[in-house]
């Protein structure tokens, strides 16, 4: 078990698969600290707005027993300089992530990064049959 631990989402349309990922992450540190993307940065594979305003989402996240600390950043994940010296600063000792980024080329530059600072970096599955984009198709 890690003492402080950190992730990554956006967190729009709040599902029971958003709850398994928080908490598999929450089950890896004492103090879990979720990274909230804004709203005026892209996410990647992503081609529609968020439905809910960041400060909602972040609220939202802030409320979870799992959370210790949810905030909203906007610079992005392929700014391994920027991250790096932030889980330095915050003695982040793991990052979770879900599965979907495993062998990716972001993942695999701050993976071998991380690993020089012995910052561990684990993979979260998926909850199988459900995500956001599926939820909000239902009617369309």
């Amino acid at each position: 078990m890690y003492k402080k631990g950190i992730t990554f989402g956006v967190f729009d349309i709040f599902h029971i698969g958003h709850l398994n990922y928080l908490e598999f992450a929450s089950n890896h540190c004492d103090q879990l600290t979720v990274a909230l993307r804004s709203d005026d940065l892209v996410t990647p594979g992503k081609t529609r707005p968020t439905y809910f305003k960041e400060d909602i989402r972040c609220k939202l996240i802030n409320s979870l027993k799992c959370v210790q600390n949810a905030f909203i950043f906007n610079i992005s994940l392929d700014n391994p300089e920027y991250w790096l010296n932030y889980f330095l600063v915050n003695k982040i000792e793991i990052v979770i992530v879900g599965q979907e980024w495993k062998d990716s080329n972001r993942w695999e530059v701050l993976q071998t990064i991380l690993s020089k600072h012995h910052i561990k970096v684990v993979y979260a599955p998926r909850t199988k049959g459900i995500s956001s984009t599926m939820i909000l198709n239902v009617g369309s």
